[in-house]
C-alpha cells in the first residue's frame, strides 16, 4: 500500500512537471500589469478628556489591535554626566515592572495573554507600545497605561539593565565599523548634546532617583501622544482611554530645556582610529539640510535613486575592495508627531531622528569599508 501511494505521488508530480514545462517561457519585460491604487488611510484625530491627542485608524482584518503613545523627550535633555540616561529610564520602565506589579509576574501575565508592552527612549522621543489580541486588550491597556505613567523602577532590574550597557561599553571597539560612526558623530556633532557618547563612569552614576525624576519631568500627558489602530469599536475604545488617562491636577506647565544649535563649522578634518584588523572603513559627513528645508523631500528621492555604489567593484581581485554604501531610515520617521518637521540622516550607518525644538541640521554621511589593498580605488570611485 505504502509502494503504492509512493508511485502515484510520483506520477502526479512528474505531470505537473510536464505540464509546466509545455507552458511558454513569458518575458517580465512584457508582462502587464494592473495600474496600482493605492489609497493612504487617513487617521482621525481625537482629543481625550485630559486634552490628550489621540490618532485612531480602525482595520478589522485582524482581532489585534495595537497602541503606541508617543513622548518628547531624548538623549539631547540627559545631562553629559548623565550620557546614557535616557535609554535605561526606556528600558526598566517596561523590564522594572509598573504600577505595583512585579516584573516577573508582568512578564508571566503579558506572556500568557500573546500581549506585548514595550517601551524606549531615542535621541529625541521615547515611545511605549501596545499590542494585544482584541479580547485581551482591556487588561493590556491597564499594563500599558501603568508602565507609561506609574513604573516601579526595579533596582534588580535597573542593576541589569545598566550590567548590559557596560558589556556593550567593553565591546564598542571590537568591530571597526562602530569606531569610525561613533567617532564622525562626536566630532561633527562636538559640543552638541548629540555628539555625547555613553562612558563607564556616566552609566555607573545613574541611580534609580535619576529614573524617577527623569520619568515625572518628561512621562506626562500634555506632552505625549496617542495613535490607535486594529479591530476596536470606537466609542468602547474612548471610554478606556478616558478612564485610563485622567486629567492631571495641580502639576506645573511644561517646560523643555533649550537645547542649542550645531555649530555650523565647515573646516575639513580627518580623524584616524588605528585598529589591528585586515579591514579599512571610511567615513566621510558634515551638516546638511535644516529639518524645515523645502528641499528635504527631493534629498530623500536622491537618497532612494542613487547609483548603486554597493555593486561597483575596484578593478582586479574581485575581494580587494567593495564599496558599500547605504541608506536606513528609522523607523521612527514614519510616524512622528504631527506638528514635527521631518528629519532625514542620508549615508551609511544612519541612526535616530533629531528634535524638531533644534531644527536641527541632519547629518551627511557616507561610508566605505573595504580591505586595505583596495583603499585608493575606492577613495577614487567615492
Amino acid at each position: 500500500m505504502k509502494r503504492l501511494f509512493v508511485s502515484i505521488c510520483f506520477l502526479v508530480t512528474m505531470s505537473a512537471t510536464l505540464a509546466a514545462a509545455d507552458q511558454p517561457a513569458v518575458n517580465p519585460r512584457t508582462m502587464k500589469f494592473p495600474e496600482l491604487n493605492f489609497q493612504i488611510p487617513k487617521a482621525e484625530r481625537v482629543v481625550l478628556d485630559c486634552g490628550m491627542p489621540v490618532y485612531l485608524l480602525r482595520d478589522t482584518e485582524l482581532p489585534i489591535i495595537n497602541m503606541t503613545a508617543m513622548i518628547r523627550t531624548g538623549s539631547v535633555y540627559e545631562p553629559a554626566a548623565k550620557a546614557g540616561l535616557s535609554g535605561v529610564v526606556g528600558e526598566v520602565m517596561r523590564s522594572g515592572g509598573a504600577g505595583g506589579v512585579a516584573p516577573e509576574a508582568m512578564d508571566d501575565e503579558l506572556e500568557f495573554m500573546a500581549s506585548a508592552v514595550e517601551s524606549g527612549i531615542g535621541s529625541d522621543m521615547g515611545t511605549v507600545s501596545l499590542t494585544a489580541l482584541k479580547k485581551n486588550f482591556n487588561r493590556t491597556l491597564q499594563i500599558f497605561g501603568a508602565v507609561l505613567l506609574r513604573p516601579d523602577f526595579s533596582e534588580k532590574r535597573l542593576e541589569i539593565a545598566r550590567k548590559h550597557v557596560i558589556e556593550g561599553l567593553r565591546r564598542q571597539n571590537d568591530d571597526p565599523k562602530e569606531i569610525a560612526g561613533r567617532e564622525i558623530n562626536r566630532a561633527i556633532y562636538a559640543g552638541h548634546p548629540l555628539g555625547e557618547i555613553t562612558t563607564f563612569e556616566s552609566i555607573s552614576s545613574i541611580t534609580r532617583q535619576d529614573l524617577v525624576d527623569y520619568h515625572r519631568r518628561f512621562f506626562r500627558l500634555d506632552n505625549m501622544i496617542l495613535a490607535v489602530s486594529g479591530d476596536f469599536d470606537r466609542t468602547e475604545l474612548l471610554k478606556e482611554l478616558n478612564s485610563t488617562f485622567k486629567s492631571e491636577k495641580n502639576r506645573s506647565a511644561l517646560t523643555l530645556p533649550e537645547v542649542p544649535q550645531p555649530q555650523q563649522l565647515y573646516q575639513g578634518e580627518v580623524l584616524y582610529g588605528k585598529k589591528d584588523v585586515n579591514q579599512t572603513v571610511i567615513r566621510m559627513g558634515h551638516l546638511g539640510l535644516s529639518k524645515d528645508n523645502p528641499d528635504i523631500y527631493a534629498v530623500r528621492l536622491l537618497d532612494r535613486h542613487r547609483p548603486p555604489f554597493h555593486r561597483q567593484f575596484c578593478s582586479g581581485d574581485r575581494n580587494q575592495g567593495r564599496i558599500d554604501r547605504q541608506s536606513d531610515q528609522s523607523d521612527e520617521e514614519n510616524y512622528r508627531r504631527t506638528d514635527e518637521r521631518t528629519d532625514q540622516r542620508w549615508g551609511a550607518e544612519c541612526g535616530t531622528g533629531i528634535p524638531d525644538q533644534l531644527i536641527h541640521v541632519r547629518l551627511y554621511q557616507s561610508g566605505f569599508d573595504c580591505k586595505p589593498a583596495g583603499q585608493a580605488r575606492i577613495l577614487q570611485l567615492s
